[in-house]
């Protein structure tokens, strides 16, 4: 449990935010937050890879700290003209140098992190994992996960993966999470599933 705490706060750290709505800290209210341009609500609520510049767009409920705590980090990394919306979102633009090493950064950090948790649960073998982290191969101890009857380790990915997809410039309402687990013994596939979709049938077990 103190790894999955670290692996966590590696995420939140790394990514500066991250989506949860059950546990995020109020994020402040728009108004209030200093430095930034304000508007009535989002422009294009699609981020923007350009070659020369990135436009990201960060819905409200992508945040896990204030709005102004995330104002400042977007801006220590080389934001300019920062848009705080009535809504609570923000959009922001990073010159394309420096917002490719903010992401390879992200893909890093989050690399480590899976790392440390395959080799720290005894009920891992290997996660694998395509480039946009869109999708995730558990590979498992089958008595070990079906003792569990836990999706624990696929939601604490799932937090990371939609951060980097939506950095990555899919648009938000278009982020999921695949992922398959598979009997590490037998590579027999045991379980799928898509998260956010499943997340809803989750909470109400």
């Amino acid at each position: 449990m103190k790894r999955l705490t670290a692996i966590l706060l590696i995420l939140i750290i790394s990514l500066s935010v991250v989506g949860c709505n059950e546990t995020k800290s109020p994020v402040g209210d728009p108004s209030k937050v200093e430095g930034v341009k304000k508007g009535k609500a989002p422009s294009n609520e699609e981020s923007k890879i350009g070659e020369e510049e990135v436009t990201l767009y960060i819905p409200e409920d992508f945040l896990y700290s204030t709005i102004q705590s995330t104002v400042d980090d977007a801006k220590s990394k080389g934001a300019t003209d920062v848009v705080v919306y009535k809504d609570g979102s923000i959009s922001y633009k990073m010159p394309r140098d420096k917002y490719d090493i903010m992401i390879d950064n992200n893909r890093r950090a989050f690399e480590v992190s899976i790392a440390d948790m395959v080799n720290d649960y005894a009920v891992l073998s290997d996660i694998k994992y395509n480039e946009d982290f869109s999708h995730f191969d558990f590979y498992v101890d089958r008595q070990i996960y079906t003792n569990s009857g836990s999706t624990l380790l696929q939601e604490t990915l799932y937090a990371g993966s939609k951060m980097i997809q939506m950095y990555l410039g899919k648009k938000p309402d278009k982020i999921k999470m695949s992922y398959a687990i598979y009997d590490a013994a037998t590579n027999e596939k045991v379980e799928t599933g898509t998260f956010p979709d499943d997340l809803e049938a989750i909470y109400e077990r």
